[in-house]
C-alpha cells in the first residue's frame, strides 16, 4: 500500500484535527526532534503517514480494527475501537508526550501512536521483530517491565503484521457517531492523573 492509498482510506473516514500543531516548527524538525528521541529512524510507511498528517486526529466515522492476535477477553468478534492517531501536536494526543508518558510501562520495542477507549494503546513496532507491527498494548492488564520477553509482551496483541495493513483494515462499525468536540484537549488528560 503506497502512502497515497493510505491517506485515500483515511481521508475515506473522515479526519478531524485535535489540539494544537507544533506551529514553530516544520514537520520534518519535529521528525528530527522524535527520530532523535527514538535513537533510530521510524518504520517508512509510518513515517510518510506522519508527515502527511503531522497533527493528531480523529476519524469522523466510528472506526475499528480486527486483531490478528485475539486477546482472551475479545468479544467474538475481536474488534476495538480507534479513538486517536497521535501526531505533532501539544497536548495530550502529542505523539512524542505520548512516547514519554508510557516509556517503561510499554515494552522497548514498541511505541503509543494511537489511543483506544480507557487509554489503552495501539503501538507501531521501531525495533527488533516487532519493527513495523502494529501492536495493541492493554492498559488494564499492565505490567511492570522487567526485560523477560514473555512477561513485558503479556498484555500486548498483534493486530496486523505492518502500518499499511493496519489502516487497510480499519472499518466503520455500526454505532452512534463520535463527536469529535468530546476530543477537543482542555489541557488536562485522565491518561496523566493515573499516572
Amino acid at each position: 500500500m503506497t502512502i497515497t492509498d493510505l491517506v485515500k482510506k483515511i481521508d475515506s473516514l473522515g479526519v478531524h484535527y485535535l489540539g494544537e500543531q507544533s506551529q514553530h516548527q516544520e514537520p520534518q524538525e519535529c521528525m528530527g526532534k522524535l527520530e532523535s528521541l527514538l535513537e533510530g529512524r521510524l518504520p517508512g510507511e509510518y513515517r510518510e503517514f506522519l508527515l502527511h498528517y503531522v497533527g493528531a486526529f480523529m476519524c469522523d466515522e466510528y472506526v475499528c480494527f480486527h486483531f490478528n492476535e485475539v486477546p482472551p477477553w475479545a468479544d467474538a468478534e475481536g474488534m476495538m475501537s480507534l479513538d486517536v492517531f497521535y501526531g505533532f501536536t501539544k497536548g495530550v494526543y502529542g505523539l512524542i508526550q505520548n512516547i514519554e508518558i508510557f516509556f517503561g510501562r510499554i515494552p522497548a520495542t514498541i511505541i503509543p501512536i494511537g489511543d483506544t477507549p480507557f487509554g489503552s494503546q495501539v503501538c507501531l513496532g521501531i525495533s527488533g521483530d516487532e519493527r513495523g507491527k502494529v501492536y495493541f498494548w492493554d492498559k488494564d492488564d499492565e505490567r511492570e517491565i522487567a526485560g523477560d520477553r514473555e512477561n513485558d509482551f503479556g498484555n500486548v496483541y498483534l493486530i496486523a503484521n505492518s502500518f499499511s495493513e493496519f489502516v487497510e483494515s480499519l472499518f466503520v462499525a455500526e454505532d452512534e457517531p463520535i463527536d469529535p468536540a468530546e476530543y477537543e484537549d482542555d489541557g488536562e488528560s485522565w491518561i496523566l492523573e493515573d499516572y
